[in-house]
């Protein structure tokens, strides 16, 4: 496990302090939830973001009459064997 430190102002330090024992934690413990929050919550933006990227591509193909005749299964069958290899 790696430590890591860093420097916070005397007034953050009293406010996390505070916080932390409210939720009756140490502060390594609140700060560690925090960060597993953020970390989270920024992996689900971005595959959101990637999500939405695909979904306006394949709606321009769309308009532009570029369809499949192919069932979802089938292609959710070449998605599987494309990335399992």
């Amino acid at each position: 496990m790696t430590k890591v430190s860093f420097e916070i102002s005397d007034n953050d330090h009293e406010r996390l302090v505070r916080l932390a024992k409210d939720e009756g934690k140490s502060i390594s413990e609140f700060v560690l939830d925090r960060l597993k929050i953020a970390m989270a919550e920024r992996a689900d933006a971005d595959d959101f973001k990637q999500l939405e990227t695909i979904l306006d591509d394949r709606l321009r193909q769309a308009a532009s009459g570029k369809v499949s005749d192919r069932s979802v299964a089938d292609i959710f069958e070449s998605a599987r064997l494309e990335n399992n290899g």
